[in-house]
């Protein structure tokens, strides 16, 4: 049962961003486009802060997220898992993250929205500066009448031959 909700879910928020996909495009100045995009930026801050209540606050509880990230495993298939994964990520850095946004797009209707953009994450590991570009698809939409986040989709190009990430390149 609890799989075939995620299915389902992880469907409708395709089914429902292939449809805003198609629809006319919304103006950039939206009310809904600003809120997604304070939403981003409370987001951005509570990452470099590696602040996880701040930044779990702001995804829908429970079985309401399901993500793909660049680590395993595969999916991540709740909120309390998604959790432990950003402490596991914030624990490995010394100091705080960086966080660059290029190419941001928000698609949205009143009750539904998708945010897509580059993002470099950056900082320091065991010593050394690293820093990595991904491309990161949110899905957002209303529960209690406030935008939370319910998918999040980051991920890096791969090589065919060998199936390598390609976290060396940049815009």
């Amino acid at each position: 049962m609890r799989t075939t909700y995620k299915r389902r879910s992880i469907a409708a928020a395709v089914g429902a961003a292939m449809a805003l996909l198609s629809a006319p495009t919304f103006s950039a100045d939206s009310k809904t486009d600003h809120e997604i995009r304070a939403l981003r930026a409370r987001w951005e801050t509570a990452f470099r802060a590696k602040d996880v209540n701040g930044l779990m606050a702001l995804y829908a509880p429970g079985e309401g997220t399901v993500a793909y990230d660049m680590i395993p495993p595969l999916q991540l298939p709740d909120a309390d898992a998604y959790r432990k994964t950003y402490e596991a990520f914030f624990s490995a850095y010394t100091g705080p993250l960086e966080v660059e946004v290029r190419d941001v797009h928000v698609i949205s209707d009143e009750h539904i929205a998708v945010y897509f953009s580059l993002e470099r994450i950056g900082g320091i590991i065991k010593g050394n500066h690293v820093s990595v570009w991904l491309r990161d698809t949110t899905a957002f939409r209303k529960l209690g009448g406030r935008w939370r986040i319910f998918h999040e989709h980051l991920s890096a190009p791969i090589t065919f031959e060998g199936s390598r990430a390609r976290i060396e390149l940049s815009p």
